[in-house]
């Protein structure tokens, strides 16, 4: 449901953030949100959306959530941000482990195949050294 907040102080620490102040079902609230993009002096309204079956859950104008649900929300989505990008990195190295992989068994067969070769193509006998004798060219 929709309510007028007004900014109670803006206080700069670690992290910036806003102190709200908003009446809603007749009830005085306190509540704080984190203020990255939007920087408001104190005494300025604020429209926010109430969650009526839970009146310290809230959301503003300009889409922040309210309190230690923002905060979640946002090391929810750096961790997943850095799972990604984890994920993208093991993809890159196991492409580039098949492709030695592959290049490694190339060299194998190459290799194995050459060694058939020598011993197929090996006469009987040829394992003395050569006859001196010249051959009868008639």
């Amino acid at each position: 449901m929709p309510a007028q907040a007004v900014v109670d102080e803006l206080v700069h620490k670690r992290r910036n953030t806003m102190h709200l102040r908003y009446e809603f079902a007749g009830a005085q609230r306190q509540a704080e949100v984190g203020c990255w993009e939007v920087y408001l002096a104190a005494g300025s309204p604020v429209r926010i959306w109430v969650n009526p079956k839970d009146p310290e859950d809230f959301v503003t104008d300009f889409g922040i959530l309210s309190g230690h649900r923002g905060r979640l929300q946002g090391e929810v989505g750096a961790a997943g941000l850095v799972l990604s990008g984890w994920m993208a990195l093991a993809v890159i190295a196991r492409g580039y482990q098949r492709q030695r992989d592959r290049r490694r068994r190339d060299w194998q067969r190459q290799q194995h195949g050459q060694r058939q070769r020598q011993f197929t193509n090996a006469r009987a006998g040829t394992k003395r050294k050569p006859s001196s004798r010249q051959r009868n060219q008639d």
